[in-house]
C-alpha cells in the first residue's frame, strides 16, 4: 500500500496518469465503502428535507417546496403531510428527514 501512496505523490509530466490510477486504487481500497455506507444511511430517511415556515410565508414556502420536488427531493410540508396532531406530525418528519 505504501508503494501507491508513493505513486499518488509523483508530479512528472509523464506520470500524471499514474498518478491519477493510484488516486483512483486509494480511493477504491479505503474509501468506496464508506461513500457506499453514506449513501445507504441518506437513503433511510423518509424524506430529504423538512420545510418549516410560518404562516405569513405560506406562499412562498409553497414556491421554494414545488423547486425542491422538480430538483429530486422528497420534501415533507406540513400542508400536504400532517395527520392527527401537529407536534407528532412535526416530530415525525423531524426525525425521519436527513436535513
Amino acid at each position: 500500500m505504501i508503494h501507491v501512496r508513493i505513486l499518488t505523490q509523483k508530479t512528472y509530466e509523464n506520470q500524471l496518469s499514474l498518478q491519477r490510477a493510484a488516486e483512483g486504487l486509494l480511493w477504491k481500497l479505503e474509501k468506496e465503502s464508506e461513500a457506499v455506507t453514506k449513501q445507504i444511511i441518506l437513503n433511510s430517511y423518509k424524506y430529504n428535507i423538512m420545510l418549516s415556515y410560518s404562516h405569513k410565508d405560506e406562499q412562498l414556502c409553497l414556491k421554494i417546496h414545488e423547486q425542491l420536488i422538480k430538483d429530486g427531493f422528497r420534501v415533507w410540508l406540513g400542508i400536504d403531510c400532517l395527520r392527527g396532531s401537529t407536534m407528532v406530525g412535526i416530530a415525525n418528519a423531524i426525525e425521519n428527514s436527513e436535513h
